[in-house]
């Protein structure tokens, strides 16, 4: 599946975002999740400045990774 990949730390002007192909996420029986197929997604300023590494040192992250968890879509499978 596609998802926008944070590929390092930086501004997003700087380029260090980048659309990617990811591995679906798998539901874990008993974990009580969602899987949402996903519409539109924004990044709050919050995100920018992890993305931008000023929070680096709450929250350190291996990359590429996935930025953000604003999103709309619809639930498309659930794990109770």
């Amino acid at each position: 599946m596609k998802a926008v990949l944070a590929t390092g730390y930086g501004l997003p002007e700087d380029g260090v975002l980048a659309v990617g192909e990811i591995e679906k996420p798998a539901l874990f029986p008993g974990g009580g999740q969602l899987l949402v197929k996903v519409f539109a997604v924004s990044l709050s300023p919050g995100d920018v400045r992890t993305i931008a590494g000023h929070v680096d040192w709450l929250r350190k992250k291996t990359f590429p990774w996935v930025p953000g968890g604003d999103l709309a879509g619809v639930v498309v499978g659930v794990d109770a």
